[in-house]
């Protein structure tokens, strides 16, 4: 008998509290439903000192919002989409990991989407998105025509671009200085003496790259290089950057400096050039786009051009957190970041790694 009674007493203390709906909580703490909703929602336009109060009878009865309902009548779920066209890429997880960042700091979740530069994956990771709720998307373009954008944007969803511009749909953009950081790159190939100059490129027809060769063209026409340069375009890959690296050299009057204009093709030119029996810096100087943390340990260590996708991630975060809240878009301009020059050996420097903005200021382009 005794042994039933202590089941009994165990089982009582297994046994959760009920927990109050939001009309008890209110009785309780003597206010309305609609100041409990406050606090729970809208927690600064309630004064202190009530707010506490209910706080309390809350904490004390075990409450929790029904997060799925609350979502419905707010019309938010406080969930991002991030939209990646190469999530294996330096750039991508740098932007990903900075905005999951900010969206945590906010009392928001980030969700992923990578389309391997698939427009069709793309629009389709989109439409997912848009269909569960997500409260607005930071999208990576892939390349293709963004048209299937209109239809979400006149429905007033949140929409910002990073890294590429699209032409197609009015999105605000925030974007690299690509042509800036081609300039600052091809300046310092110059500065070295370098007339030669060779650029490896994805072929792909992406705004990134067309402003990376236009500011290396530039580049060269203002210091007095006749026609628009060597430019060398293979798929975006190790491969592709291994095929570019056997053409540049193979040319009969091959250059002595290399810029690779993307960090997954700069890879497949380090094996390339390795492959050839070429020795960077002293039979080709390379620099490459995209700073990667591999770029130290390269034999020499590479010379890049840094994005600083933590700048570009931080400020496409802040304008989709601001149009989530305000309900009003920032328009669909663009919002440049700076790009630097970060300066190792595989330049023909002689070592000491810094970081420079004065090659901009050698091709007369400030």
């Amino acid at each position: 008998m005794a042994s039933k009674s202590a089941a009994r007493k165990s089982s009582a203390r297994r046994t959760p509290p009920a927990r109050l709906s939001i009309r008890e909580i209110a009785k309780r703490a003597g206010v309305s439903v609609g100041t409990v909703s406050h606090v729970l929602n809208r927690p600064q336009i309630v004064r202190a000192p009530l707010r506490e109060s209910v706080l309390e009878v809350i904490k004390q009865s075990g409450f929790q919002p029904n997060a799925v309902a609350r979502s419905l009548r707010q019309r938010t779920t406080r969930t991002v989409g991030l939209v990646l066209s190469d999530i294996t890429t330096p750039f991508a997880a740098r932007v990903a990991r900075i905005v999951e960042d900010l969206a945590a700091a906010a009392g928001m979740s980030v969700v992923f989407a990578d389309t391997d530069e698939d427009i069709g994956r793309e629009e389709r990771a989109i439409r997912t998105f848009f269909h569960k709720g997500v409260d607005g998307i930071i999208v990576a373009p892939a390349e293709g025509s963004h048209r299937f954008l209109a239809d979400y944007l006149a429905r007033d969803w949140p929409v910002v671009a990073i890294n590429r511009r699209i032409d197609s749909a009015a999105v605000p953009a925030v974007l690299p200085d690509h042509a800036g950081g081609a300039v600052a790159a091809t300046a310092h190939a110059l500065g070295h003496g370098h007339r030669r100059i060779a650029a490896i490129a994805p072929r792909a027809r992406r705004s990134s790259v067309a402003e990376r060769i236009d500011g290396y063209a530039r580049c060269l026409r203002r210091a007095g290089i006749p026609g628009a340069g060597l430019v060398v375009t293979e798929d975006a890959s190790v491969e592709g950057g291994i095929r570019a690296a056997h053409r540049v050299l193979d040319l009969a009057d091959p250059p002595t400096a290399v810029l690779s204009f993307s960090s997954t093709m700069t890879l497949g030119v380090i094996v390339g050039l390795r492959e050839r029996g070429a020795h960077v810096p002293d039979d080709v100087a390379l620099i490459g786009f995209d700073e990667a943390a591999w770029a130290i340990a390269t034999n020499p260590p590479l010379t890049t051009v840094n994005l600083d996708p933590e700048a570009v991630g931080a400020h496409a975060g802040r304008l989709l957190f601001e149009w989530i809240v305000s309900k009003k878009s920032p328009g669909a301009g663009e919002h440049r970041i700076p790009t630097t020059l970060i300066v190792r050996e595989s330049c023909g420097c002689d070592g000491l790694a810094h970081t420079t903005r004065q090659a901009v200021a050698i091709a007369n382009l400030d």
